[in-house]
This record gives structure tokens, C-alpha cells and sequence, in this order.
């Protein structure tokens, strides 16, 4: 009885730069005394998205061999898989692909789904092939990688795409592995500049505003801007505000509880109402929040599973005729796809300053808790999350 072989290496030469260019190598092969399952893995090294993510894509260049029967023994596949190193429910499969002959490297490519990655988590790329012989089917598949580049686009940033990926990779497997995914909510320690999550937001951070700090409310008053929000950073962490074009504009840091607030001057060329800031720390940056929002969640207070929202529209703009609706829920599935649908009940807004207030259900479960409010009146305006 002969169990399944594989075999993984550097090659280096070969490959789609010509002779002076290496890649990698995976060799399952399966005698077919016994049916089984041959996985070979290469696994990059271990990367954490630095900062905001709006789209990532994958790509490579394959070049395969399948010997044997593999028109009856048609399970001989390539997938692709982003690895969440904490928390395997988060894993991604980016790619899947049936393997044949090819007469070179072919180029592949593939846009990970939104949310896929989150600032501030630590992720790997695996590449697995896979060969599942059935009894009396000799079956034997090479595989070939090179240029293999994860690509993380930040649309808004004036920072450019980050990179990672399993270059000349590591030593490979003999089969899928198992693993515990790992969990914490953070102490509250830690020295400035480090993600200790004293105050517990990071998960829901990451999901709701694909970052370590997000501004979660503005004020406007006259030439002052007031910024509040939460980080995943540690207590004292220095923090700056700066204009979507850079220029500086305060500092303050980390709060003990992971919030932070800071008042600002707005110069006269942050006057017109689509200026919007950033706050910065440790290499991360926010979401950017416009300094006048025409819809602004300021306050949440928790009764049960009855949350009152309390916020701020600009009826100038949106009139006085309004509808509200919410969205929102605990924990990261709070922002899944825009976040599960509140019923609204009890809307009151006062029709001279735009406050507002609103009650709305969310589910029962634990983690902290994200609500955003969508404002219905000349246009339609959402507010971001508000966290609690």
C-alpha cells in the first residue's frame, strides 16, 4: 500500500523572467493502491494591513502537469486562501481552479470580496494544491508559482497600494492543517503605539470602519472642529489631525478607555462644506468625516436591547420633511453588508437646531454595539457608525 507523496521546492530557474528567475514547486503524486488525498501548501509569510482597505486583488502565474487519468479523477485542484492567522472563521477562499496541462505559466487574477481585509489583522496567503486519487487511478500533478502579489488599494489615500504575498515562500505541507483560531479583547495596557484594545473596539472597528481608529463624531462651531472617536491603540498614543491633503491641524492621544477627543481650528480653506479630516497615530489612519455632515449620529444609550440614538441633521440642506431608517447590530456582523435593518420607533427632531432622536431594537448577543442612521428629506443622508 503506497500512501500519497509530496515533494515542494525553490527552482531557480525557469521562470517568467527567464533563466536567472526562480519560482516555486509542488509534486503530489498518488499510486493509487488506496484512495486518498495528497495537499501540498505554500504559506507566505505572515503580513497585518497597515492601514485603511478599500479593495484588494490577487494574482500569479501557474504552470501545471497532470499525469495520469485525470478525466475520470477530475479532483485535482489549486485553491487559494487568505488565511486570517486569529480567527479562521474570517479565512477567505480567493481562488479555485481545476488543474490540466498548461504549455507555460498562465496569469490569473481575482478581486477579494469587500470587508475581506481589515486593517490592524494579520493575515498569510496559502496556496494549496490538491490531488484525491481514487483506488486503481495512478495520478501525478506538478505545480509551478511565480509572481504571486496580494495587492491592498486604499481608493481615498494619498499613501498607495500595499503588497504582500508568499514570494519564495516557506516550506510546504503534506496535508491541510488544523490550528485554534485565537481570541482576546485586549487589557487596556501596553505602551503607547501598540494595539493593546483597551477599550475592547478593535473587532468592531475593523468591520465597521476597516481600520484601528475611526472618528465617530464632529461638531462645527465657528472656526472649531471638535473630533471625537475610539482606537484599538494603547493609552497615550499620540494622535494627529490632518486634512485629507496632509496639512496639520491639532494632536492630541489615546484615552485610558480607548476613546479619544481633540478640538481643532478650521482654516479658512476648510470652509466649504465637503472639507473632510483624518486623524492619524502609529502608522494608521481614519475614516475621513466631513467637518459639517448633513447627517451625524452624536450619542448612543443602551436600555436592554433598546438603544435611543440621539444625532444632528442640517435641515438647510435636507429640509424639514424627514423619514429616518437605521442600521446596526453588536460585534463585527453589526456592519456586515451595511448592517441588519433596525425598525425605527419614536423619532422626534426638533425643527430649529436639526437634533434628533430616535429608538431602535438590535439583537440580543454580546460585543460592542455600531448603529448608523439614514436621513430621508430633499436627498438621502447616512450618518457614519456611531460605537458604543
Amino acid at each position: 500500500m503506497t500512501c500519497p507523496a509530496v515533494a515542494q521546492g525553490f527552482q531557480a530557474t525557469g521562470g517568467t523572467g527567464g533563466a536567472a528567475d526562480g519560482f516555486l514547486r509542488t509534486r503530489a503524486a498518488q499510486l493509487a493502491e488506496v484512495a486518498a488525498t495528497a495537499t501540498g501548501t505554500w504559506r507566505s509569510p505572515a503580513f497585518t494591513a497597515a492601514g485603511p482597505v478599500d479593495r484588494a486583488t490577487f494574482g500569479l502565474a501557474l504552470r501545471s502537469d497532470v499525469d495520469g487519468l485525470v478525466a475520470v479523477n477530475p479532483d485535482v485542484d489549486l485553491r487559494v486562501v487568505l488565511v486570517d492567522t486569529a480567527d479562521a472563521s474570517r479565512n477567505v477562499n480567493v481562488l479555485t481552479r481545476p488543474l490540466g496541462d498548461t504549455a507555460g505559466f498562465t496569469r490569473l487574477s481575482a478581486t477579494l470580496p469587500g470587508g475581506a481585509v481589515v486593517s490592524g489583522r494579520t493575515y498569510r496567503l496559502d496556496l494549496r494544491t490538491r490531488l484525491a486519487a481514487l483506488v486503481g487511478v495512478p495520478l501525478a500533478v506538478t505545480t509551478d508559482f511565480d509572481d504571486v502579489a496580494l495587492q491592498l488599494i486604499d481608493d481615498d489615500g494619498s499613501g498607495g497600494p500595499g503588497t504582500g504575498g508568499p514570494g519564495t515562500g516557506g516550506p510546504g505541507s503534506g496535508g491541510p492543517g488544523g490550528g485554534t483560531p485565537g481570541a482576546g479583547t485586549g487589557g487596556g495596557g501596553g505602551a503607547p503605539g501598540t494595539k493593546s484594545d483597551p477599550g475592547g473596539y478593535a473587532s468592531v472597528l475593523g468591520a465597521c470602519y476597516r481600520s484601528s481608529i475611526a472618528i465617530t463624531g464632529v461638531r462645527t462651531r465657528g472656526h472649531r472642529v471638535t473630533l471625537r472617536g475610539m482606537s484599538a491603540f494603547a493609552p497615550g498614543t499620540a494622535m494627529t489631525v490632518r486634512t485629507v491633503g496632509g496639512k496639520r491641524l491639532g494632536a492630541t492621544s489615546g484615552r485610558a478607555d480607548g476613546t479619544f477627543r481633540v478640538s481643532v481650528g478650521r482654516p479658512a480653506s476648510m470652509r466649504g462644506k465637503r472639507a473632510r479630516v483624518r486623524v492619524h497615530a502609529a502608522g494608521t489612519r481614519s475614516n475621513a468625516a466631513f467637518v459639517k455632515p448633513v447627517n451625524a449620529v452624536r450619542d448612543l444609550r443602551v436600555a436592554g436591547r433598546t438603544v435611543t440614538v440621539r444625532g444632528h441633521v442640517d435641515l438647510a440642506r435636507l429640509g424639514r420633511s424627514l423619514r429616518f431608517a437605521a442600521r446596526g447590530g453588536r460585534g463585527p456582523a453589526a456592519c456586515l453588508r451595511g448592517g441588519r435593518k433596525l425598525k425605527v420607533r419614536r423619532v422626534r427632531v426638533d425643527g430649529r437646531t436639526g437634533a434628533y432622536s430616535l429608538r431602535v431594537r438590535v439583537p440580543a448577543g454580546s460585543g460592542r454595539l455600531a448603529v448608523r442612521t439614514r436621513a430621508l428629506g430633499r436627498y438621502t443622508a447616512y450618518s457614519t457608525f456611531g460605537l458604543r
